[in-house]
């Protein structure tokens, strides 16, 4: 297959680059212009459609309301846009050059006897394994009563895997639909942020583990799984084992990672 080169590619990103500007600049030219007539009719309880649901009243003034409303427009709209684009492009530039100079039928080879390429595999997962066991002893005393790390999401996350558990797995057959919240009409739950691979290892553990136990395994192993993907990319791209090993661990155990965890 052939594929485009550098300019077709740059040439494709310019003119996604311009129209997305284009965009950005006509949404923050109508903001200007009819944002404050917008955010007081959100404020009031307006909606339009499925696309903005009515606003929950809270203790913020319409100042605040506005303000952060606001903030969250040209940060996340006016300057994310344009930024997310770049990042890609650089990002996808970088992995191209990475990756041009290897032979496409190049495979992951052993490096030595010692450590082939499953049991150097194997190896890398056992060390992250353990460095998540040292990380998170304090908390293995109180795996069963409370969950690792902070509320906020996780009680989220910890509530939508319980309630898809009870819902799908025992009698109810459908997550498509939750009466829980907007009682007692409910709301559609499709568009609800699912992530069917952990609610079925969350099911997995359930058959031995409490909800929280489960809970908090699920994000223990989050650790060696993330490090076994960054130890075979970088196996693949300097074919040598332990360096490997050494980017895998900073891609799991980055501060971002262990922050969110």
């Amino acid at each position: 297959m052939l594929l485009p080169d550098d300019h077709s590619i740059r040439k494709t990103f310019v003119r996604i680059f311009t129209w997305a500007v284009i965009l950005v600049a006509v949404a923050a030219i109508g903001y200007l212009v009819v944002g404050e007539p917008l955010l007081r009719y959100f404020y009031d309880g307006g909606s339009v459609e499925w696309l903005v649901p009515p606003r929950h009243a809270d203790d913020r003034t319409f100042e605040q309301y506005a303000r952060d409303s606001g903030l969250r427009f040209w940060s996340n709209l006016v300057s994310g846009v344009p930024l997310s684009l770049l990042v890609i492009y650089l990002l996808f530039a970088l992995y191209r050059r990475m990756f041009r100079d290897i032979p496409p039928d190049v495979r992951i080879l052993p490096d030595s006897k010692t450590y082939p390429a499953i049991g150097g595999a194997l190896v890398a997962v056992a060390i992250y394994a353990t460095a998540t066991i040292i990380r998170y002893a304090p908390s293995l005393g109180s795996i069963d009563t409370a969950m690792i790390g902070p509320p906020e999401d996780n009680m989220a996350c910890l509530w939508t895997l319980s309630w898809a558990h009870n819902h799908l797995f025992n009698g109810a057959a459908t997550i498509s639909h939750v009466s829980d919240l907007f009682y007692p009409e409910g709301s559609s739950f499709v568009f609800h942020a699912w992530s069917y691979y952990n609610l079925l290892l969350f099911w997995c553990l359930r058959q031995v583990f409490s909800s929280i136990t489960s809970y908090n395994l699920l994000t223990m192993m989050t650790f060696p799984l993330s490090g076994l993907g960054g130890y075979c990319l970088a196996r693949y791209l300097i074919r040598s084992h332990w360096p490997a090993v050494l980017a895998g661990f900073l891609f799991a155990f980055n501060p971002a990672h262990l922050v969110r965890a």
